[in-house]
């Protein structure tokens, strides 16, 4: 393509995948530091990390989510730039792997997803998923908004943050 001032140039797939995790990031963070979402969310979600991938086609998201309301709340999606397709998986009481949302936390309550206990499954990652990166989460309450999250990536074999595996 040209125009006036002369030739410009194509953009990638990966330069377009990078635009649109910005986009998103700027918009989540927005939401994230309280603009959109209620001003005195009971939700907390911490001890968030990804295990390195054992296959370069997914990978497993863990964190633990804490209601400290006096009603229960629901996890109803979770996105990430970082992959193609992510859901929440193997819930406790649910059959076979399949997408277990939303998932209903009491008031009170804490539900840790974490090996044999649920995950959220990054399907068809954008680039590898590698130690030491950073994989933002953007998860999204009934009734406490959206909430942005970034887990560090670990290595198969290295304790999680909370030290639980």
């Amino acid at each position: 393509m040209t125009d006036e001032r002369g030739p410009r140039p194509r953009r990638t797939a990966l330069a377009r995948v990078l635009v649109a995790s910005v986009a998103v990031l700027l918009v989540a963070g927005t939401v994230a530091l309280g603009r959109d979402a209620p001003a005195a969310s009971a939700i907390t979600v911490y001890d968030a990390y990804v295990r390195e991938p054992a296959t370069e086609d997914v990978a497993a998201a863990y964190f633990a989510i804490r209601n400290d309301g006096n009603a229960p709340d629901r996890l109803l999606s979770v996105d990430s730039g970082a992959a193609g397709s992510v859901g929440v998986h193997d819930l406790p009481g649910a059959a076979g792997h399949e997408t277990s949302e939303p998932l209903t936390i009491g008031p009170g309550q804490t539900v840790r997803l974490g090996p044999g206990d649920g995950h959220v499954m990054l399907e068809s990652p954008v680039s590898p998923i590698l130690p030491g990166q950073q994989v933002t989460l953007l998860l999204r309450f009934e009734d406490a908004g959206q909430l942005l999250v970034s887990a560090p990536v670990i290595a198969i074999g290295a304790e999680p943050p909370g030290g639980r595996q």
